[in-house]
């Protein structure tokens, strides 16, 4: 749905929540406390960024939404879902089953090794982000829409033809988040 493409999908049910809470009212409950969540966090930057931009200029965009389209396609292959894009950087997250034995105040992070569910989510981030890599390396796809002139100065600023044009760096993490929605009523 648009909603989940605008707010992904721990948006759409922060936005539902909020909705409910403040449905008496017609406006969002925005004075609500968010919650912990156990996840895998994917988080990617595109490097170079800046030279990319000064050489792409309008077409930075164009180049930007291909390497999104990778990165969002290939960790939703894989059961991920991307949690926000931030300019030149992408966070993606495998959500991590509670631990039903804990109450809500201490949550305890599961042991990726003692929880086969968390395990697979464990794997799946780690496989996405192999096959980010292995996708980058088509540097066709990222250049086949990009006008003549913006090429040739994104390949002079990125060091010639050799290599890959789009490099990304990497982090993996597990561990809690908080969730909730930020904002006012006119913009969350």
């Amino acid at each position: 749905s648009l909603m989940n493409v605008g707010f992904g999908s721990a948006g759409v049910d922060i936005i539902r929540q909020y909705l409910l809470k403040g449905s008496s009212t017609g406006r969002l409950a925005l004075h609500q406390s968010g919650s912990t969540v156990n996840c895998i966090f994917l988080f990617c930057d595109i490097r170079q960024f800046t030279d990319a931009t000064e050489a792409l200029q309008e077409e930075i965009f164009v180049f930007t939404n291909k390497i999104a389209y990778v990165v969002h396609s290939i960790c939703h292959a894989y059961d991920g879902y991307v949690n926000k894009n931030i300019g030149d950087a992408f966070l993606v997250a495998w959500r991590l089953p509670d631990d039903p034995s804990m109450d809500d105040d201490v949550q305890a992070i599961p042991s990726i090794r003692d929880n086969k569910l968390a395990e697979a989510h464990a794997d799946k981030a780690l496989y996405s982000m192999i096959k980010i890599v292995v996708a980058l390396r088509n540097n066709s796809y990222f250049l086949e829409t990009i006008g003549a002139v913006a090429k040739s100065r994104l390949l002079e600023k990125l060091g010639g033809e050799k290599g890959q044009v789009v490099r990304l760096g990497f982090g993996l993490h597990s561990g809690k988040a908080v969730q909730g929605a930020i904002g006012s009523q006119r913009k969350i």
